[in-house]
């Protein structure tokens, strides 16, 4: 078992409700988003799920273009590990990543580098890992094309 990053696609509204009552906030999104059953679960439309090899693919996204590291870290949401970004934060980085074909960033697996810098999951999703990766990759890149679509923000939601 490891950890899993979703990627919650939500209003600023919410962002906003959220950083008021960070007592609810882990209950919210897990009752509201991740649980299939929840009343804003909508796969591939509100949520975004990517398995272990997220954080790669974070990375990789980051190694390819580094000013979008500031964005792309997010800011805490609660006393978890759970980060948002903002609308306008959002859209800045559907911009860089749009045109983003994934396997221009193989270049930038370092297997070393990775480890290095203690990037989750590095030592099992390498080179070889790489058509999962890519995946991912897809996932974020239209997870933040539908959350700029729509002018809204972005959760990562760990679990």
């Amino acid at each position: 078992m490891g950890i899993v990053c979703n990627f919650l696609r939500v209003s600023n509204e919410t962002i906003n409700y959220l950083l008021a009552n960070p007592d609810i906030s882990d209950d919210y999104l897990s009752e509201n988003y991740a649980s299939v059953f929840g009343k804003f679960h909508r796969e591939n439309d509100t949520v975004f799920y990517t398995d272990k090899a997220w954080s790669v693919a974070l990375y990789l996204l980051k190694e390819s273009n580094p000013t979008l590291s500031i964005y792309l870290e997010g800011n805490m949401l609660t006393n978890d590990s759970d980060k948002y970004i903002r609308p306008e934060e959002v859209l800045i980085v559907y911009n860089n990543i749009k045109l983003i074909v994934p396997d221009t960033l193989k270049k930038f697996h370092d297997y070393g580098k990775m480890m290095q810098n203690h990037i989750y999951g590095a030592d099992k999703f390498t080179i070889e890992s790489w058509d999962y990766v890519k995946e991912h990759i897809i996932t974020i890149q239209d997870a933040f094309s539908k959350a700029a679509a729509c002018n809204e923000g972005i959760i990562l939601y760990f679990s």
